[in-house]
């Protein structure tokens, strides 16, 4: 079992998909993360447990307290990333947020199927 910063993961192989899916523990909030070959699982793994606890730092929260939600980890090109970080300063919020109101906004303005929106 890998460890980092006090926080272990375990991860499995999905043969379905031919990806190594790990999940950090003790983090108090669900963390997952995927490695497309099993050199890469460790850094990803380091990767998902320093954007959780970069993320914490920035909304004052304690990273090992419960927190509610899954929280998961998402490589983006650096160029993509910088515009991000600018639209959220100009709208004077954290990246985080700015991406939850993202990805809210283009939820509520998407439909699944009919059978799925009326439950």
């Amino acid at each position: 079992m890998l460890a980092y910063k006090g926080y272990q993961c375990k991860t499995t192989y999905n043969r379905k998909v031919k990806i190594f899916e790990g999940e950090v523990l003790g983090a108090g909030a669900p963390i997952y993360f995927e490695a497309s070959t099993k050199e890469s699982v460790q850094s990803e793994f380091k990767s998902s447990v320093d954007s959780f606890l970069e993320w914490c730092a920035e909304n004052g929260v304690s990273p090992n307290g419960p927190l509610e939600g899954v929280f998961i980890t998402i490589q983006l090109e650096e160029g993509l990333y910088n515009q991000l970080k600018k639209l959220a300063a100009r709208e004077g919020k954290t990246v985080h947020d700015f991406i939850v109101q993202a990805i809210e906004m283009f939820v509520a303005n998407h439909t699944v199927g009919k059978a799925e929106d009326q439950s």
